[in-house]
């Protein structure tokens, strides 16, 4: 009976004194267990990595090699692997590892990844390339062997140095259209273009799979690292094409200064991260230099993303419903869900706060899936109690529509509430359908064999052509607030809405318009034949409790 508990003593003791470095992931690749070794390599707690993503320890120039490894591993086609890799330190430097991967089995089931790293010998070391393959820019090593150099050289000199990290976004968005030798192709291209807009002895190299960095000497007139900056995006925002296909693609830039923000390697590149992370929050310029602080903001963000593995068993997270109104009748014709998170130490937090943490961390498709459930099951309530034209509109993130298992999850949802399919609005962002690509298309079609329904969100607001409104499965448009606000007879939105309007119509739409905040708007949308309505002047969001007496109270008025 004892055998057990031994077995765990055992299992402990080998975790906390073995000086191979031990962790092990679940199957969407979240942290599950690390051991002592790892955690000095790494500099942080196994709580603090628990639920982060195993992807972090590696160079992003090696992180496809071993997602693709893992992906067999629990496909079944494989065992055990046995592979070298570099993993990042504490101290921002690489470490080689010869790794051993093997899946720890239940039930025939591949339900968790062990990994046992052992330490590569100076001989080993040594085989490892300074440049990248790819751009044959050098690499995160050679960056870092550089940047070491140059403070040794500006600190006996006693001048600045500066430097760039810059991150591309949406490059995945052309190897998922078009292939990884087309995704290759594109990073060549804007090494180029970053690389053209430099000026002379500054320093370039390929510091991860869509990063860049910049290290200039002599830089610390803000001004003219802005501008230089500015230029540098602008050479990336020029579209891209391939083929019949162009491609637009965005950055963010986070810079820091030697020795204003640090004296050693691993403080400035932290440090130019901390303000990239700054830059590409959205509520910021494009560009951010270092600062005190950004430290605090890190700080909370760092907390948020260890905080979302456990909101939901916490019960932290809730969800909030507008309804939305036909405009003509005043019926109740559907609710938005909406997601809030209470938490126990920053309070409210913000949708537009979390919402990127949970993509980037991979968290979103869990928030989802529970988003999924909890709002069919509600909706399917207020049928029961009377509301029988009730639908459910729930958003949903490009990141869960890449995932596999959405469909399911969406099956799932309905089938355990009891919920019609076609009861079901799965609302989308225009950029989404932007960014479109062959699997989301499939994706898209299946759920509407089934039922499911498709809102074009923010509509107005993407720069694309309108031809994915013909292509794809879309039953409704909602006219972005923004063209609401300050809507009249007179205003420039006037023609835009009418336009919505006539388009949505004419391709045989429902359109919806959000953000009612006057009578005026009200009546001017219904006169233009705008067939449903959502924002404060008829309801801001209301916890479901209380969105039930709000139509109790509704249905009361009306029988008057």
């Amino acid at each position: 009976m004892e055998q057990p508990i031994w077995t765990k003593k055992y299992f402990q003791a080998i975790k906390d004194h073995h000086e191979d470095l031990i962790f092990a992931i679940d199957i969407n690749g979240r942290i599950t267990m690390m051991n002592s070794a790892c955690s000095k390599v790494l500099g942080k707690s196994e709580d603090e990595a628990a639920g982060t993503s195993f992807l972090s320890f590696f160079l992003d120039s090696q992180q496809e090699a071993v997602r693709s490894a893992i992906e067999r591993m629990r496909e079944g086609t494989v065992k055990k692997i046995k592979m070298e890799a570099e993993i990042i330190t504490e101290s921002g430097e690489t470490r080689g590892y010869r790794l051993q991967v093997i899946p720890v089995d239940l039930n025939e089931s591949c339900r968790e990844i062990l990994f046992i790293g052992r330490i590569l010998t100076e001989e080993k070391i040594k085989k490892y390339p300074l440049y990248d393959e790819k751009t044959r820019l050098p690499n995160r090593k050679s960056i870092e062997n550089e940047l070491f150099n140059r403070i040794k050289r500006v600190s006996d000199s006693h001048e600045s140095l500066a430097i760039l990290i810059i991150q591309i976004r949406r490059l995945q968005m052309i190897s998922d259209a078009l292939g990884h030798s087309a995704g290759d192709w594109a990073i060549i291209q804007m090494a180029k273009r970053i690389e053209a807009s430099l000026p002379d002895q500054s320093f370039i190299g390929r510091f991860s799979r869509n990063k860049f960095a910049i290290l200039m000497d002599g830089s610390e007139d803000y001004t003219e690292l802005e501008k230089l900056g500015n230029h540098i995006i602008m050479a990336i925002e020029k579209p891209l094409r391939f083929g019949k296909q162009e491609f637009n693609f965005s950055a963010a830039i986070g810079i820091s200064s030697y020795p204003r923000d640090g004296a050693d390697t691993k403080d400035l590149l932290n440090n130019a991260g901390i303000a990239l992370g700054y830059a590409r929050a959205g509520t910021h310029d494009n560009i951010a230099f270092h600062g005190n602080e950004m430290n605090l903001e890190m700080e909370k963000r760092a907390d948020l993303e260890r905080s979302l593995r456990n909101g939901i068993e916490n019960n932290e997270f809730f969800l909030v419903y507008q309804p939305i109104i036909q405009s003509a009748t005043g019926e109740i014709r559907a609710c938005e869900a909406l997601l809030r998170w209470e938490h126990p130490k920053w309070g409210l937090i913000p949708p537009l706060e979390f919402i990127p943490i949970a993509e980037e961390t991979g968290m979103i498709h869990s928030l989802g899936k529970w988003i999924l459930k909890t709002a069919c099951k509600q909706v399917k309530k207020w049928q029961e109690a009377g509301y029988k034209h009730m639908s459910a509109s729930v958003n949903v993130s490009a990141y869960q529509l890449d995932s596999a298992q959405f469909i399911k999850n969406v099956k799932e949802a309905l089938e355990q509430s009891g919920l019609k399919a076609e009861c079901l609005y799965l609302e989308l962002t225009e950029s989404i359908m932007i960014d479109q690509s062959s699997k989301t298309i499939e994706m898209m079609c299946e759920l509407e064999r089934m039922g499911v329904k498709f809102s074009i969100d923010d509509f107005g607001t993407g720069y694309s052509s309108l031809g994915y409104l013909k292509q794809l499965p879309i039953h409704t448009l909602k006219i972005d607030r923004s063209f609401i606000q300050n809507l009249s007879h007179h205003s420039p939105d006037f023609p835009i809405v009418h336009a919505i309007l006539t388009m949505g119509h004419g391709l045989g739409l429902r359109v919806v318009a959000e953000g009612i905040e006057t009578n005026h708007q009200l009546a001017m949308l219904t006169s233009l034949g705008c067939d449903f309505v959502q924002g404060h002047f008829i309801e801001k969001p209301l916890e479901a409790r209380r969105f039930t007496c709000w139509l109790e109270k509704k249905d009361n008025a009306s029988n008057a």
